[in-house]
Parts: C-alpha cells; structure tokens; sequence
C-alpha cells in the first residue's frame, strides 16, 4: 500500500470516526452502521432515523476531503450545475463530484432492488477541521453539522 493509499485510508476512518461524533448530538436519531455487503456496493456508510423520507430512514455516506474547502450535507433532491461543479453556493473538485454521483446512483440502485423508497445524504467533511489522531471534529465542525442536520431532519 503506497503512502497516499494509507493516507486516504487514515482520511476515511478519521471521517466515520467524526460522523459518530457528531450525531451524538441527535439523542433523539438513531444511527446504525451499514452492514459491509452496502458499503461494498452501494456506497453507505450509516443509516439514520428520517421521519421525513417515505421509508423512516435515510442513507448516509460520508467523504473526508482535504479539497474540501467547507463542511456540507448534500441531499439526493438538489440540484447539480455543470460544469462549474457547483452544488448550492459550493464549488467541488472532479473527484469529489464523481463520488457524489456515485454514491446518488448507488443509493438509486438500492432502492430499486430492495424496494424501499430511501432519501440519502453525503456528509461533505474537510479534513482540517477533524483532529488527525482522534477524529473529534472541531467545534466549528460540530456547530456548522448541528445546524444543517437540524434543519434537513427538521428537529
């Protein structure tokens, strides 16, 4: 494994790590860890309590970025412009945009197979604002991921 491949590796678990982290802050939500043959193949990392979406619970996948200039939750109803690679007022790399994509069909592709409407979220976390050996994300990571999810679960 080359150095960047462990980095990336390091980067990933220092994401899940973070996620956990900050849905502790949803008592009320509970959250489950998608079982390994979903993470193979459809790109889901944890399933979370959605009252909101027709199944009761929505997909989740979470990608760690040091492109990432700013923390985000991407819905699989918003819209994506090309080819700025803009998604609401943020601007994304191609890598980052190709794993969005992929992580929307995968989770269209579940749906369709398993026969169970799912709404989806990619956690768009930058990885300077999670601590590189606990993966406790910064206050201002906790803060700006509160906010957003409380309003998207609408709690």
């Amino acid at each position: 494994m080359s150095a960047s491949q462990c980095e990336a590796l390091k980067s990933g678990i220092l994401g899940q790590v973070a996620t956990g982290h900050l849905f502790q802050f949803f008592k009320d939500v509970h959250t489950e860890q998608a079982t390994p043959h979903e993470d193979a193949f459809y790109k889901i990392d944890l399933w979370i309590d959605d009252y909101n979406s027709q199944s009761g619970r929505s997909a989740v996948q979470t990608t760690t970025s040091q492109a990432a200039e700013k923390f985000d939750i991407l819905t699989d109803f918003e819209e994506i412009s090309f080819p700025a690679l803009k998604i609401k007022d943020s601007y994304f790399s191609n890598n980052l945009l190709n794993k969005i994509n992929r992580f929307r069909m995968s989770a269209q592709r579940y749906a369709e197979e398993y026969g169970e409407p799912i709404s989806s979220y990619l956690i768009i976390l930058p990885r300077n604002e999670i601590d590189s050996l606990t993966g406790v994300p910064s206050e201002k990571l906790s803060g700006q991921f509160t906010k957003r999810m409380s309003e998207i679960l609408d709690i």
